[in-house]
């Protein structure tokens, strides 16, 4: 179950990452052609350059979300194969004490 809402949120992590790297390349190209053909001062380079900036910082923050996702996706993948493991050892050594007890059981008789 937990496993299933983690997918979920990954899924939706994923579609903000590609819907914010649409949203910067529009504005980017929308900065673009503004500014298209024109001489601009040192200045307002320097407020191009900061708005680029605050875009792509919106698409590095939902990329960084979504690698966080991934890192707990595969720590709890981590958990849950050593859950196994450890499942998988106790089933051994109870059909062996099972077994032990049965000689044990004949050899009261």
């Amino acid at each position: 179950m937990a496993q299933r809402v983690l997918s979920g949120r990954i899924q939706q992590a994923r579609e903000r990452v590609e819907q914010v790297r649409g949203v910067e390349t529009r504005q980017c190209n929308e900065l673009l052609n503004r500014h298209r053909g024109q001489v601009l001062s040192p200045q307002a380079l320097t407020s191009w350059d900061e708005d680029e900036r605050k875009l792509s910082a919106q698409t590095t923050q939902q990329k960084a979300h979504l690698q966080e996702l991934f890192d707990q996706q595969a720590r709890e993948n981590e958990q849950l194969e050593q859950a196994r493991l450890q499942s998988s050892i106790c089933s051994r050594q109870v059909e062996k004490l099972r077994e032990l007890s049965a000689l044990l059981a004949q050899e009261e008789e």
